[in-house]
């Protein structure tokens, strides 16, 4: 049974308007083995295992599985069906059902007439938590869970419940302690064991070498290379990840390059307008130290978990560390900010990284949306200068090259770019001293990301330093003067714009080789 193959995939390919996701790939999973997939963010590898689990559809392309041809396994009851499941880092579950609502979901245990057996489905799954070691009250409501226990929970659900014969674990590990992450490893040997075939999609190279049995690196929607465990290394795997060693320090056009240049020399002089001391939230991140310029681009680089968002947060006020020092611009050195509000009062705006949740209000047109942020300062008494909002709607629009059919305009039929750009608008109306971006790329097409690249760069820069994240380094490598890098909460280097190599930056965010 070790050696038999239980999914192959042929020639698989996807187009997406603008971009070749995945293309030709060829790939053998086995029985009672643990194949490890691992590649840069916007690689190709969600996009891969989205079509093996039928969230997607190939281009082109077959995929056959227990000898069985499929041109597509959508939709995912499909998959399901034949025998492939999915968990994902999002977490879906229904927030206040229980413990066993939620593993049975939508398959409940019936009786002829429809009434569904509670009792026997909780005896079931008090049996399989009990033999896993996974101790929680089946009678909570899944909201009372902590976002790795979420995590584990869909996990055993896929194992035990689903019992698919392929179980695809894309990148779920970012949330988990070091206990946690023992208690992962030994489920999965343990399920190898059953003869399951495990898809395996981390980021983390010590992740994939350490429980994999094979290992392929997915490079720009390719294939670039697959390998027993024991013939590959960490050298190996970031070489083949990256795909070069020396980074182009050109921009994309001979305008962005020339403002570039010119703001680069203003920076020489820029005043520094705020350093952060000793800030350190247990859990999070520990004893960080940075400093930030007027007109600086300064990039925060590492893995999902690292800390990054959460280094934001708590700059911002929206969650604060146990502990540091903040110093502003011509103020004296005082502790954290404990209230957002406190924050903004002091010139600091945070761009959350969830746009559509957190950032624009669906209900609302592109003009509200737009206006949000400089409400105040429009306001006459209790009624909205409505001349002087739409004046301020058209300029923003303008500057940032937002593309709506009217200022009325629902902001939900905007695209993902265009959504983001008015985001960034509203950031910009603030007027504020120092931004605090939190992934602004994320989930927009490449089209969309170089302007908002460009945006970022000539724009948002000219009055306010800046601070970002990004799911991948490629952004900040275009964008960024300086670039800190984090590994499991605390900076480990910094590089300059001189000095910028990816392939060092990308060795660096897996705690390799550190300077």
């Amino acid at each position: 049974m070790n050696n038999e193959i239980v999914l192959r995939v042929r020639s698989l390919s996807k187009i997406f308007p603008g971009t070749l996701a995945l293309k030709n790939v060829n790939m053998n999973f086995r029985y009672a083995k643990i194949h490890g997939i691992i590649g840069k963010n916007g690689a190709g590898k969600s996009t891969f295992v989205n079509i093996l689990s039928g969230i997607l559809s190939p281009s082109w392309g077959k995929i056959v599985l227990n000898g069985k041809e499929f041109i597509s396994l959508s939709p995912p009851t499909l998959a399901k069906k034949e025998g492939i499941t999915i968990v994902t880092q999002n977490i879906e579950i229904v927030p206040d059902f229980n413990l066993v609502q939620n593993l049975y979901l939508p398959y409940y245990r019936e009786t002829k007439i429809k009434i569904l057996k509670l009792k026997e489905m909780k005896i079931e799954a008090e049996k399989i938590f009990k033999q896993v070691g996974f101790n929680v009250d089946l009678n909570r409501k899944m909201s009372d869970l902590t976002l790795s226990e979420k995590q584990i929970f869909l996990i055993l659900k896929a194992f035990y419940i689903d019992k698919a014969e392929v179980v695809i674990l894309d990148e779920v590990t970012s949330s988990f302690s070091k206990r946690e992450q023992e208690f992962f490893y030994d489920l999965l040997k343990k399920q190898k064991n059953m003869n399951k075939s495990i898809i395996f999609i981390s980021h983390r190279m010590d992740e994939v070498l350490d429980i994999c049995d094979r290992i392929s690196v997915i490079r720009d929607g390719e294939v670039v290379g697959s390998f027993e465990r024991g013939k590959v290394n960490n050298e190996l795997l970031c070489s083949m990840i990256v795909g070069k060693t020396k980074y182009n320090h050109s921009f994309e056009s001979s305008t962005f390059s020339e403002k570039k240049n010119k703001q680069d020399v203003k920076n020489q002089h820029g005043i520094q307008i705020m350093s952060i001391e000793g800030f350190t939230r247990k859990g999070c991140f520990y004893n960080i130290n940075m400093n930030l310029r007027k007109g600086e681009i300064l990039g925060v680089a590492g893995l999902v978990g690292s800390g990054r968002t959460e280094i934001l947060k708590a700059i911002a006020g929206i969650e604060p560390p146990d502990e540091g020092w903040i110093n502003l611009e011509k103020r004296k050195k005082i502790r954290f900010f404990s209230k957002s509000w406190k924050a903004i009062n002091n010139g600091i705006i945070y761009l959350t990284e969830d746009r559509d949740e957190e950032g624009i209000i669906n209900t609302m047109s592109v003009l509200k949306n737009l206006s949000l942020s400089y409400i105040v300062h429009i306001l006459k008494g209790l009624l909205i200068k409505i001349r002087e909002e739409k004046n301020l709607a058209k300029k923003l629009i303008k500057d940032f090259e937002i593309l709506t059919s009217s200022l009325d305009e629902d902001i939900q039929n905007l695209s993902g770019g265009n959504r983001q750009r008015v985001l960034c608008a509203r950031v910009a109306s603030t007027e504020a001293n120092i931004l605090l971006l939190d992934e602004p790329t994320k989930g927009i097409d490449i089209e969309s990301k170089s302007s908002l690249l460009r945006v970022i760069r000539e724009k948002l820069r000219m009055s306010a330093g800046i601070i970002i994240t990004s799911p991948g380094i490629e952004d900040l490598l275009t964008i960024c003067d300086r670039i800190i890098i984090l590994f499991e909460g605390r900076i480990i280097d910094e590089y300059k714009r001189k000095d910028f190599n990816e392939l060092d930056i990308y060795r660096a965010m897996q705690g390799l080789n550190i300077r």
